[in-house]
């Protein structure tokens, strides 16, 4: 059941990523991504936001890092991370790391078109 909840509150994936382009859009002007279940936005000023397929969510105010297009949140012991996919379609990895060390999700999301 903790298990589960982790992953819920996970698809609030202080999804805080991007490369290049879509780097500059994550950081500027926000944006959502979409994948197995979870969706994350990430805003302007570097927050997350992230939901999973039962409308559970987490925000975190601001992420811990952010180089080269990935981004990471933590949040009580719990690390939020979105990562660059190469692809064309600007795709992220969306992975949550339990205090363990143990993956709890690693999804592949794409960009919502707004």
């Amino acid at each position: 059941m903790k298990t589960l909840r982790v992953l819920f509150l996970a698809s609030a994936v202080t999804a805080s990523s991007w490369l290049g382009s879509i780097s500059a859009n994550a950081c500027g002007d926000g944006a959502t991504y979409q994948g197995g279940g979870y969706t994350v936005s990430i805003g302007e000023e570097g927050s997350y936001h992230g939901c999973n397929s039962k409308n559970q969510c987490l925000e975190i105010a601001q992420y811990s890092s952010a180089t080269q297009g990935q981004f990471v949140w933590e949040n009580k012991g719990t690390t939020y991370s979105m990562t660059p996919v190469k692809s064309p379609e600007g795709a992220y990895r969306l992975k949550v790391i339990d205090a363990r060390n143990r993956v709890l999700v690693s999804k592949v999301m794409k960009p919502v078109i707004q």
